[in-house]
């Protein structure tokens, strides 16, 4: 077993945020498959209804969303909890990486590499605590 797997062991917890049925199903799955919990949601007003920081580890989000866009959503997140690592999903390749966003992906992107990522981020967090 590859390494990165062998750490994927321990469960993120992670809020998926995408109006695209598909990839937001895909992502949820992925997340699932790696033994991880994944909540999935259609948008940014719903994402808001179940965010605790408690709750996740991370938040993935599109940019264009319904409503509220993504970036606005990770501004409101990392009000809440400025520590919480913010993904916001992207298929435009010339965008910028936001106020609010640690990391900006571009579709299409390697799920291998989010996670890992997202793993590296956890291990920062922990090393932050008391």
């Amino acid at each position: 077993m590859l390494p990165i797997l062998k750490e994927m062991a321990r469960n993120l917890r992670v809020l998926i945020v995408d109006d695209d049925e598909a990839l937001r199903e895909m992502l949820r799955e992925a997340f699932w498959n790696f033994g991880h919990v994944a909540e999935a949601v259609d948008s940014a007003e719903a994402a808001l209804k179940v965010f605790a920081p408690d709750r996740f580890d991370a938040v993935i989000t599109d940019s264009f969303l319904p409503g509220m866009r993504g970036e606005e959503l990770a501004r409101i997140v990392k009000q809440q909890h400025s520590e919480m690592p913010v993904i916001l999903i992207t298929g435009d390749p010339t965008a910028p990486l936001p106020d609010g966003v640690d990391y900006l992906w571009h579709k299409p992107f390697e799920m291998a590499i989010l996670l890992k990522v997202l793993l590296g981020e956890r291990r920062r967090m922990a090393a932050r605590q008391p």
